[in-house]
């Protein structure tokens, strides 16, 4: 949405087009007038539980459209009797700050259902975005709900797995994201401006984090914010590349050392000889960077890009684990498990205060949360630290919890007590899916691709040996290693074929990691400053493959370059260099 606001604000916000749609078979899409609301809840309850279901939670929320009227439109398709057929509803956006317009509750009652309403009201959606200015739409969809998952895809909505972060029910559900591109974009001169506005807080649905003036008295780690909003923590990018001491002498000192730095200083401390294995790198690297981004960047573009990156690498962590063994290095405890642990306590004991609605836990990755249990318990925590960490109260009866009151963790009445107790923590899991409802596509098992064949280590590496324009350092091997591992590892294990949470995890890893690189170009012209190496000319190559369609494992609602359009622009930088100096 473009940010500045006109001089000229409007009564209404709507264009005029929008207050009566006709539809065919004498059907039109309108506001819902007040007294109607408890008919639009009717209607939504009916939608959703016939032929679907939805959990207590989300059912209760339907019932509350009076509240969401203030901050939202609510539009009805009605037809000659005014009967309500369908609901939506689109933010009003006076009171909207998100850069991506958007709508909610998408309904068709049961018997408007087969008279295409609902592709009409997501293109009524549409309309309204291209008439403020937008160029792309955002929307959050529960699993379940495949037959509105399949009028996405027909729409043209392009699934971003690696922005699904949001954790919104007693079910574990974890909510699919879909984003789409607002089809010929209005000249700024017909956009529809409006001065901002600030609702009533109480009538906002979904909290971000907390205001910049609050965040300043929370507690922040040791380390620095770069130039894009991403945070590096001490030890920095060039260490995780330096060589130290093999992992297996660290042994449990390196267990009670982590656990204690974290309690009483109040950030991640890792010793040298740790950082050199891999999973460090990704623990450090991109959870506990992530999860501290999230809550502390300066810049608000990085906020959603830390989120994204934290829950991609659990999400592969937990994938990964299942093939491992109890813990990340096998039948035994490491440094990586301990290092683990202490970012997910940290996680669920502090950093969920600050997180907001539908914030990450530990027990959503049952794997990983049942390993840093197994480690925390095992560890010998003294009182002092157990007060600390947060686990155990103070004298005066409450707990440190820095960034505030921590968030229901749905299913866990008491999640300090389920991480001291080795039985506790059983969690609902989704019923089963309705077989009369098709599944969506591209949701199971992934089979190995025709063009798995493609070397991409040795793409990449051709691409950068023959146009090294700098000595190789700890941070150029870094990045290296981010787009061997991330974006080409990522790409050839999906081609090799994967089940579904193996190739559901890669997926958020890769894309994930995409939009990194995209934040990081958005402030650079290279990777690493203003000249070129290796890594610009092996993720250039990794984008041309990408946009030649040569790039095996990927799916058709997977993003595409343009949905990058930074990535997109320093593709097409680096191949004009390329050929002037041919």
């Amino acid at each position: 949405m473009p940010q500045e606001a006109s001089t000229t604000a409007l009564l209404d916000d709507l264009p005029p087009w929008a207050h009566s749609v006709s539809l065919d078979g004498g059907r039109r899409i309108r506001q819902a007038r007040p007294e109607e609301f408890a008919a639009v809840e009717e209607t939504l309850v009916t939608a959703f539980t016939t032929g679907c279901w939805v959990a207590p939670a989300y059912q209760a929320g339907l019932q509350t459209v009076r509240r969401r009227a203030e901050t939202w439109h609510i539009w009805v398709v009605t037809d000659s009797s005014q009967e309500i057929l369908g609901v939506v509803l689109t933010p009003r956006v006076r009171y909207w700050r998100a850069p991506d317009f958007s709508f909610s509750v998408l309904a068709t009652a049961p018997a408007g259902r087969g008279l295409g309403l609902g592709g009409e009201l997501v293109d009524h959606a549409v309309n309204l975005a291209r008439a403020y200015g937008f160029e792309r739409l955002l929307i959050h969809s529960s699993p379940q709900m495949s037959r509105a998952h399949q009028l996405y895809y027909a729409k043209g909505f392009v699934r971003r797995i690696d922005q699904e972060t949001m954790f919104a029910s007693e079910f574990d559900e974890r909510l699919l994201t879909f984003t789409y591109r607002v089809p010929r974009p209005l000249p700024s001169h017909q956009v529809i401006r409006l001065e901002p506005a600030s609702p009533d807080p109480a009538a906002l649905v979904f909290n971000r984090r907390a205001e910049a003036s609050d965040r300043a008295a929370w507690p922040l780690p040791a380390g620095r914010f770069d130039q894009t909003g991403w945070f590096w923590p001490d030890q920095g990018e060039a260490s995780w590349r330096d060589s130290g001491a093999a992992l297996a002498s660290a042994g449990p000192a390196v267990t009670q050392r982590v656990l204690t730095e974290l309690s009483l200083r109040g950030r991640l401390i890792l010793p040298q000889q740790f950082s050199a294995s891999q999973s460090a790198r990704q623990i450090l690297g991109d959870v506990w960077a992530g999860l501290v981004t999230t809550l502390h960047s300066p810049l608000d573009d990085a906020v959603a890009l830390g989120r994204s990156i934290a829950c991609a690498r659990l999400d592969w962590l937990e994938a990964s684990l299942a093939s491992s063994g109890p813990f990340l290095c096998g039948a035994a405890p490491g440094p990586s498990d301990a290092a683990l642990a202490a970012v997910l306590v940290r996680l669920d004991l502090a950093l969920r205060g600050g997180l907001g609605f539908g914030a990450p836990a530990a027990p959503y990755w049952p794997g990983l949360w049942n390993l840093a249990r197994r480690v925390i318990q095992t560890a010998g925590l003294t009182q002092e630290l157990l007060v600390l960490t947060g686990l155990a109260a103070r004298p005066d009866g409450g707990f440190n919890q820095p960034y505030g009151p921590l968030p229901e963790v749905f299913g866990l009445p008491d999640i300090r007590a389920a991480w001291l107790d080795r039985a506790s923590g059983s969690r609902l899991v989704l019923p089963p899916p309705d077989r009369s409802v098709p599944a969506t596509p591209w949701s199971g098992d992934l089979p190995p691709s025709p063009e798995s064949a493609l070397d991409l280590a040795a793409e990449l590496t051709a691409a950068s040996v023959t146009r090294q324009v700098a000595r190789p350092t700890a941070q150029v091997a870094h990045f290296n290693d981010l787009i061997g591992t991330d974006l080409a590892g990522s790409v050839q294990r999906l081609a090799a074929g994967a089940g579904a949470q193996i190739q559901v995890a890669l997926r958020r890893v890769l894309f994930a990691r995409l939009a990194w690189f995209e934040a990081r170009l958005s402030q650079s012209p290279y990777l690493l400053g203003p000249e070129i190496s290796g890594p610009d000319w092996r993720l250039a190559r990794f984008l041309e493959l990408w946009r030649s369609g040569r790039l095996p494992g990927l799916l058709p609602i997977d993003p595409v370059l343009k949905d990058y359009p930074v990535l997109e622009s320093f593709r097409e930088r680096l191949a004009s260099s390329s050929a002037a100096a041919v």
